[in-house]
C-alpha cells in the first residue's frame, strides 16, 4: 500500500500525516500559532541537500510568506499571512522535492510567494502606459485600455483586498490593508486606473524587498545550524560512516577527538575528554570512561569512545529539551511594531476624515480623492524599506535576523540575561560590552555562572551586572519570566543547552550555538558579545528611522488630505504627492546602512 496516507492526532490542535513507502516518516505539525506553523519533516534530516528546493516548493504555495528550513533536527518553520489550506502544506511536505537544488544565481530569484509576478505585472503595465504616452504620443485611454489598467490594479491588489477583506470577517481594527484595499476601489471607480497600479506596484516593490533580505538573512541563520551530522557505526567491529538518523537504540558508535557525539548512551570502550558546555554549564571538558554517561551534543576533545546508544534522534535528552522549548517560543506574544500601532490610528483618522469630507460638502469624487491621498503608498514603505537596510546592515556584522520584527524588538531591550559561554573570558572586552549596553539603556544585565569561583571571576569584569548560580534550564527561564513581569523586554544570549528555556522564554532570543538556533531570533555567528551592541544599536537606529519615516509619509499625506478636501487636488497629482512621499521615505531609510558601517568604525 505504498503511497497510503493516515491521519493521527496527537493531541488537541497537533495533526499528524503518516506516510507509508519508499518516503515513510511523519509529517507532523509540532505548532501552529499567529501566523507561525512549525513542522518536524523527518526526512530533511537524510538530505540536507534540499533546504533550498523545500523553500522554494513552499514559497508557491497560497499564503507562506516565509520559509526557514533545519536539516539537522527535521524542522521546518512557515510564516504565513493566515490564507491558504494547512493541509495543502502538509502534502508539499510528504515527498522530498524531486528537483535538484538550482545553481545559486537561479537561487536568487524572487519565489511566487513573495509577491514577485504582482510586481512584474505592474512594471509591465506602467512600461506599456509609458511607451504609449510618450513614445506612440497617445493618452493611455481608451475603454479596453482602461479595463486592462483596471484588471490589472486588481491582480496587483490582490493580496491586499485579501487580507482587508480576512481583516474584516474577523472584526479587526481597520488596518493599512484596509485603507490600501479602499483606495484601489476608489481608484477604479474615478478610473483612475494607472494610478492605482502605480501605487500598489510600489507598495509591492517594499514588500517584496524585505521579504528577499530577510530571506538571505533566515538562509545564513539556517546554514549555521542546518549541518547534517555524520556518525561512525560499528558493524562486527568494522566502522562504517553512516548518517546520524540511521543509528538505533542498541547500536554501537565510534566517536573520535572533535566530533560531537550523536546519541544518549553508555561508554563501553576507551577514553576521552568530553566537551559538555553545549548541554550543561560547566565550561571545562570532563573525562569520561567505560560505564559512563554521555549526551547527544557534548563533544570529544581527545581520545576516542565507542557507545552504546540508550536513546537516538528526537528521544535524546538534548532532543527533548528543544521539543518543550519550541513549544514555550510557539506560546509567546509578539512584540508590538512600530506599523501596527501608527495603523491603530491612522486608518480610522483617514477614513473619518473622507466622511466628515462628504458630510460637508457632499462632493463623493472629492471624499474619494482624500482617501486616495491618504493611501499609504509612503506609509507602507516606513517599515519595510528601513527594516531591509538594518537587516543588510547586520547581516554585514554576521549578526542574522529571522524575521521582519526582530530589529524593532532589540531595540526595544532593557535587559540581557547572558547564559553560559556567553562572555569572552577576556574582563577588560567582557566589562567594554557591559558599558556599551548600559549607555545604549539596558538597565539590567544579568550573567550565569555555573559555581562560585566562576561568578568571582565574572563579577571582576562584568562592571556590578547581575550575576547568578544555576545550572538548571527553568532556574533561567524563570529569571527570564521574573524580569519580563517587571516590564523589561528581555533579550538572552544562549550558547548551552541549558539555555534553551530562557531563550524561548525571552522577548528576543540570541545564540551563535547551531543546536539552539531553531529557537533564536538572531544568530550571531561567533557569539561575540560586543555584537549584541552592535545589534542592539542597530534595532534603535532602525526604530527612529520607521518614526522618521512615518513623520515624512504623515506630512504629505496629511498635506494633501487638507487640499483635497479643498478642491484642489487631481487624482494625478495625489498620484505626485505619494511618489514624493515615497522617494523622501526611501531615501531616509539608507541612512541604516550608513549607520551600520558607523558601528563598524566605532568597533575598529
Amino acid at each position: 500500500m505504498s503511497g497510503d496516507r493516515v491521519a493521527v492526532l496527537d493531541g488537541p490542535g497537533i495533526r499528524e500525516h503518516q506516510w507509508t513507502g519508499a518516503t515513510a516518516g511523519r509529517v507532523r505539525v509540532c505548532a501552529s500559532a499567529g501566523g507561525r506553523v512549525r513542522l518536524s519533516v523527518p526526512w530533511l534530516v537524510r538530505q540536507p541537500d534540499l533546504a533550498d528546493p523545500v523553500t522554494e516548493k513552499l514559497a508557491r504555495l497560497e499564503g507562506i510568506r516565509s520559509t526557514r528550513v533545519f536539516t539537522r533536527t527535521g524542522n521546518v518553520v512557515v510564516w504565513t499571512d493566515g490564507s491558504g489550506e494547512l493541509d495543502e502544506l502538509i502534502k508539499a511536505l510528504q515527498t522530498p522535492p524531486t528537483a535538484p537544488a538550482r545553481h545559486w544565481a537561479a537561487s536568487r530569484r524572487a519565489p511566487a510567494g513573495m509577491g514577485g509576478g504582482r510586481l512584474v505585472a505592474g512594471l509591465l503595465v506602467l512600461a506599456g502606459a509609458a511607451v504609449t504616452r510618450f513614445f506612440l504620443r497617445r493618452a493611455p485611454a481608451g475603454r479596453g485600455a482602461s479595463g486592462m489598467f483596471g484588471l490589472a490594479a486588481a491582480f496587483i491588489g490582490l493580496p491586499f483586498l485579501r487580507r482587508a477583506g480576512r481583516g474584516l470577517a474577523r472584526r479587526n481594527a481597520p488596518g493599512t490593508d484596509a485603507l490600501v484595499a479602499a483606495a484601489t476601489i476608489v481608484s477604479l471607480v474615478l478610473r483612475q486606473n494607472i494610478v492605482a497600479v502605480g501605487v500598489l506596484t510600489v507598495l509591492n516593490l517594499g514588500e517584496l524587498v524585505q521579504a528577499l533580505l530577510l530571506r538571505n538573512s533566515r538562509r545564513h541563520a539556517a546554514r549555521h545550524a542546518a549541518t547534517e551530522q555524520r556518525t561512525w557505526l560499528v558493524c562486527d567491529g568494522v566502522e562504517v560512516e553512516v548518517a546520524a538518523s540511521q543509528v538505533e537504540c542498541g547500536d554501537v558508535v565510534a566517536v573520535h577527538a572533535d566530533q560531537r557525539i550523536p546519541v544518549d548512551g553508555v561508554v563501553v570502550e576507551g577514553s576521552a575528554m568530553v566537551d559538555q558546555s553545549a548541554i550543561i554549564a560547566n565550561l571545562l571538558p570532563v573525562q569520561v570512561r567505560p560505564g559512563d554517561e554521555v549526551f547527544a551534543g557534548t563533544t570529544v576533545r581527545s581520545g576516542a569512545l565507542r557507545i552504546r546508544a540508550s536513546a537516538v534522534g528526537s528521544n535524546t535528552a538534548t532532543s527533548k529539551l528543544l521539543a518543550r522549548a519550541g513549544s514555550v517560543r510557539d506560546a509567546r506574544e509578539p512584540l508590538p511594531t512600530i506599523a501596527a500601532g501608527f495603523a491603530q490610528r491612522f486608518t480610522p483618522a483617514a477614513f473619518a476624515a473622507a466622511g466628515l469630507t462628504f458630510l460637508v460638502t457632499g462632493d463623493a469624487r472629492r471624499a474619494m480623492s482624500m482617501l486616495l491621498i491618504a493611501c499609504p503608498c509612503a506609509v507602507g514603505l516606513s517599515t519595510p524599506t528601513a527594516v531591509s537596510a538594518g537587516v543588510a546592515a547586520a547581516a554585514r556584522r554576521d549578526v542574522h535576523a529571522t524575521s521582519e520584527r526582530v530589529l524593532e524588538g532589540i531595540g526595544l531591550a532593557t535587559a540581557i540575561v547572558l547564559g553560559s559561554g556567553a562572555l569572552s573570558g577576556c574582563p577588560a572586552t567582557d566589562a567594554t560590552a557591559v558599558r556599551r549596553l548600559r549607555r545604549l539603556g539596558v538597565t539590567r544585565i544579568a550573567a550565569f555562572a555555573d559555581d562560585d569561583e566562576r561568578a568571582a571571576a565574572l563579577a571582576r569584569g562584568l562592571d556590578a551586572a547581575e550575576l547568578h548560580i544555576g545550572d538548571r534550564p527553568e532556574t533561567r527561564a524563570a529569571l527570564v519570566h521574573d524580569l519580563q513581569t517587571e516590564g523589561h523586554v528581555v533579550a538572552v544570549l544562549g550558547r548551552a543547552m541549558v539555555d534553551a528555556l530562557a531563550l524561548a522564554q525571552a522577548d528576543i532570543g540570541i545564540t551563535a550555538d547551531t543546536t539552539l538556533a531553531p529557537l533564536a531570533d538572531l544568530v550571531i555567528l561567533g557569539g561575540d558579545l560586543t555584537k549584541v551592541g552592535t545589534a542592539v544599536e542597530l534595532g534603535q537606529r532602525t526604530r527612529r528611522i520607521v518614526r522618521q519615516n512615518y513623520g515624512l509619509s504623515v506630512g504629505v499625506n496629511v498635506a494633501g488630505m487638507l487640499a483635497g478636501a479643498a478642491g484642489a487636488v487631481h487624482p494625478v497629482l495625489a498620484a505626485v504627492l505619494h511618489n514624493a512621499g515615497s522617494a523622501a521615505v526611501i531615501t531616509n531609510s539608507a541612512r541604516v546602512r550608513r549607520s551600520g558601517r558607523r558601528v563598524n568604525d566605532i568597533r575598529r
